[in-house]
């Protein structure tokens, strides 16, 4: 129960990321050169 709430959480949260961090890449805001 507790990996299903912690993998739901990464992915509502990267999801709302604004940028591209580690391995949340985003092709909508690519990574700051």
């Amino acid at each position: 129960r507790n990996m299903v709430c912690t993998a739901y959480l990464i992915t509502r949260h990267a999801m709302q990321r604004k940028e591209s961090i580690g391995l949340h890449y985003s092709i909508d805001y690519p990574p700051k050169k």
